[in-house]
């Protein structure tokens, strides 16, 4: 479900969308303007307050590379990012310029223990690492994830995680 309600005199609503929930996807379209952002970042509060599981995909994943406080510790938090995503994310923990996207096999392990969340990188073989554990999809797929993909897999997401 969409939530239209991404300004400010509507943003309050939130709180009752929030209690018919079972997860809260963050990022696709988005977008990266301000405002929005200071919304989107109260509403994480909110959905931490209320331990419902988040998905951060997109755009929101721009939001988290600002502000990683905002889903730092939270374990019901995975992000899907590409692997050009990953590495800004990656880089910006440590203050870094990004370099050029390149994952080394520890680099995904590493940040989710940083963040104490779930990481699914996106690519020709996709890396999902929780706790510590990490495993690896080779099974070959699109070469590409349109829109209708990235929101099926996000919806896959969710089901597994709410059941």
């Amino acid at each position: 479900m969409v939530v239209p309600i991404l300004c400010k005199e509507k943003a309050p609503q939130f709180i009752n969308w929030i209690k018919r929930l079972h997860c809260v996807v963050i990022g696709p379209g988005l977008g990266r303007d301000p405002e929005t952002k200071e919304i989107v970042s109260k509403w994480l509060e909110i959905t931490k307050e209320q331990n419902i599981p988040i998905i951060i995909d997109a755009d929101g994943l721009h939001l988290i590379t600002e502000q990683p406080h905002l889903i730092k510790g939270y374990k019901d938090a995975i992000l899907t990012p590409n692997i050009a995503e990953f590495c800004r994310l990656f880089h910006a923990m440590r203050s870094e310029q990004p370099q050029k996207p390149i994952l080394m096999p520890s680099d995904i392990s590493t940040l989710s223990k940083e963040l104490e969340c779930t990481i699914v990188c996106k690519g020709k073989v996709d890396k999902i690492c929780t706790s510590g554990i990490t495993v690896e999809c080779e099974v070959e797929g699109s070469n590409r994830r349109v829109g209708g993909k990235v929101i099926f897999y996000q919806e896959l997401l969710e089901y597994l995680l709410t059941g």
